[in-house]
Parts: C-alpha cells; structure tokens; sequence
C-alpha cells in the first residue's frame, strides 16, 4: 500500500496492480488488496490477474472498484477474449498472419504469438506438428489446410515463396 502512495505522490497519471509474488502465481489474485488499493488512492487502479474472459472482467471490476483490467497470458492465447469469445476467433489468427505479412517480423514472434493463439482451436495432435513447424510458408500452409480450406491467405503464401526464391537468386548471384 505505501509503494502505491508512493508512486501516487510522484505525480502518475494511473497505476496497474497485479497482488501476487511470483511464488503465488498459482494462487488466486486477492481481490480485497485490490479493493484496498482503490480506495487508499486517487488515481485511477487497473487490475491485473485472473482475467480469463470477458465475464471475469467484469466480475474483477466490480469486487473492487477498479477502472480497468488487463490481461497477459490469456489475452494472448485468446485476442478476443474481452469480445467475449470463450477461444481465439479465426479472424484473429488471419488478421495477425496479415499484420505480420505487413510488417515481415521474424519467424520467431510470428509463430510464438500463434502457438499461444491455437492452443484452444487445434488438438494435442495438432499443436504437436504446428508446434514444430519451421517456416512461415510451413505456418501458413497448415493454417489454410487446417482453418480456412480455401486460398484465404493465398497472397501470405505467394509473397513467402517470392521471399525463397529472392534469397535463393541472391545466394546464386553470390556464387
């Protein structure tokens, strides 16, 4: 409580709480900490923790008052969670295959964020195989083969093997 006075005193806008220690992280958040925080200060408090879906933020936001909530694990393995959809929307899968068509991120940040995404929408068998998937054209293709059964992402899969074939001219040139 006297490190959120604290910080209040510097002059912050807003302050985000999650009430546990690493060691609780398994143990509920205590709401009545929260409850706590709030009433102590003047700014606005954010909870963090235990916001699995749209209807436990809500019920976070009213046990203690808070202005707002936010979510890490599960927002990433659901975007949509605060939509209300109980598991990643396929909209949401194709709109961050196109995001990062956009913006070429590397490999790794794509399929990290997409294997947090598909946990709920694809089988223990399933995430086996996509888990382990080496390229973005590997990605792509399981995706379309798995969700979208047309060439919905036709154009990520022609741009990845313009990319191949770039790399390889160039490795050619190179010789």
């Amino acid at each position: 409580m006297d490190l959120c006075r604290q910080l209040e005193a510097t002059g912050i806008s807003f302050i985000s709480v999650h009430v546990r220690t690493a060691k609780e992280r398994a143990e509920p958040v205590r709401l009545e900490t929260i409850r706590c925080i709030v009433d102590a200060l003047n700014i606005p408090v954010i909870a963090n923790g235990d916001v699995t879906s749209l209807e436990k933020a809500y019920e976070v936001q009213e046990a203690t008052g808070v202005r707002g909530v936010m979510s890490a694990r599960a927002i990433l393995a659901n975007p949509g969670l605060y939509n209300g959809h109980s598991k990643t929307p396929l909209s949401a899968i194709k709109r961050w295959i196109e995001i990062n068509e956009e913006l070429d991120s590397y490999f790794t940040l794509f399929h990290k964020h997409l294997i947090h995404m598909c946990e709920s929408v694809l089988t223990k068998a399933e995430r086996r195989i996509f888990n382990n998937l080496r390229t973005k054209e590997e990605v792509i293709t399981f995706l379309n083969d798995r969700f979208f059964h047309t060439e919905v992402l036709e154009h990520c899969q022609i741009r990845s093997q313009n990319q191949n074939r770039s790399e390889s001219e160039s490795e050619l040139e190179q010789l």
